[in-house]
């Protein structure tokens, strides 16, 4: 589905609601419903959708089609999740049924590839990707490359063809292609693979028309920044985070590349603008649905470096430094919040993933209180933390237990 704008999305999504709400035996409804759901990373939503619907779909006596719908959307709403596993698991399901030949399916060229690949160049990219983001790098690449062989073939097809309207996103290919070759130690090769994805999507959807223009601009500055060419770097970012917050609005692809942009400026000793990018990146990032809490914590350990990099560029504890740790001390309050507090009415030992997490926002949340005088929110985060890291403890948090004795030292001694 193409960019509609981030209003007009939240209003189909309320029509369609309506609409399923009258008709709830309608797939019809259903598909279109998980498709802007899909698009606005409502995926705890698009989860129900799809248990609702999920028996009819899979269901012996349910034609090819409808199995193809929906295995293709549990794999975009699994794909979201970073449940990759389980991405390729739906996606390779619907390959099986396009290489059997799946009634009215016209999207794909018959047959398979020597390699055993439906021929669907854009089934073949979407696998790619995940493939990717699984660090499956070499049959990541065979799968793109599948897909631009597959373009070919179809580019010799008479005009009226049914597979000659397959929509495919060439750029998406020649931009999955990019990553793979970067990641495989190739950036020389990647970096000329990426920029032409973004011509190609400024050419169809104009300067600033398409999330998917910002989605490449990310990727060739993630790569220049990874050479060194940390300006030009920037000006990606920059660039991306307009479109994004043209075309979708505030959410998580927004705040993904303020975040990437926030700590782009830090690298560049731009500690003010830092501060800034990462704490409007941090708002949208608490605010996303199916939250990734490390995400977060990144974003506010980078927020606090912006911070003390105000302090040192000033040489002391300045105004301006204190309202970004007044800033921080309210995001961290807030990630405590979409935490788990199971740990405060359970005995023994806690887990170190979630639990010690948990503490990490609470240690957080108290340095950033201490530095904006807030020392009663100190002394509550600080004693927070260090009571789940003991608890964590075997020997894998010495040095954050000494943190936090030494933040609760400071406050006792304000």
């Amino acid at each position: 589905m193409a960019d509609i704008g981030p209003e007009l999305e939240q209003q189909k999504e309320l029509e369609l609601e309506a609409q399923l709400k009258k008709n709830p035996d309608s797939l019809e409804i259903a598909f279109d419903l998980l498709g802007i759901l899909i698009i606005r990373y409502r995926l705890n939503r698009s989860d129900e959708v799809l248990e609702m619907i999920e028996s009819r779909c899979t269901a012996d006596e349910a034609d090819s089609r409808t199995k193809i719908k929906f295995y293709q959307s549990r794999a975009f709403v699994r794909f979201k999740q970073s449940r990759f596993k389980d991405c390729i698991e739906n996606f390779r399901k619907q390959e099986a049924l396009i290489i059997d030949g799946a009634h009215s399916f016209a999207d794909a060229l018959p047959g398979a590839t020597e390699e055993g690949f439906c021929k669907s160049a854009a089934l073949n990219e979407n696998i790619g990707h995940c493939m990717s983001s699984m660090n499956m790098l070499t049959d990541a690449e065979k799968r793109f490359t599948a897909a631009l062989s597959i373009m070919k073939e179809q580019e010799a097809l008479p005009a009226d063809h049914a597979a000659k309207r397959q929509h495919c996103d060439v750029g998406g290919i020649r931009l999955g292609l990019g990553l793979v070759k970067d990641r495989l130690g190739n950036p020389t090769e990647a970096i000329p693979m990426m920029e032409s994805a973004v011509t190609h999507y400024k050419s169809v959807h104009g300067a600033d028309g398409s999330s998917l223009i910002a989605k490449a601009l990310t990727s060739v500055g993630k790569c220049k920044e990874k050479i060194g060419n940390l300006e030009e770097a920037g000006k990606h970012f920059e660039e991306a985070v307009i479109v994004f917050e043209k075309t979708t609005g505030r959410g998580p692809l927004s705040a993904g590349a303020l975040t990437l942009l926030g700590k782009n400026q830090l690298l560049r000793k731009r500690h003010k603008q830092a501060a800034t990018t990462l704490t409007n990146g941090c708002e949208q990032e608490i605010e996303k649905d199916a939250l990734d809490l490390n995400v977060v914590w990144e974003i506010l350990d980078a927020l606090k470096r912006a911070m003390l990099g105000i302090v040192s560029d000033a040489g002391s504890l300045t105004q301006e430094a204190k309202d970004v740790a007044r800033a921080g001390l309210r995001l961290a309050e807030q990630a405590v919040s979409k935490t788990s507090d199971a740990w405060k009415s359970s005995e023994g030992r806690l887990d170190p993933n979630t639990d010690g997490t948990t503490a990490l926002f609470y240690m957080l949340g108290g340095e950033f209180g201490f530095a904006c005088g807030e020392f009663s929110k100190t002394k509550e985060h600080g004693t927070a933390a260090l009571q789940i890291f003991l608890r964590v403890d075997g020997g894998q948090c010495g040095g954050l237990i000494a943190t936090c004795e030494h933040l609760l030292t400071a406050v006792s001694n304000a």
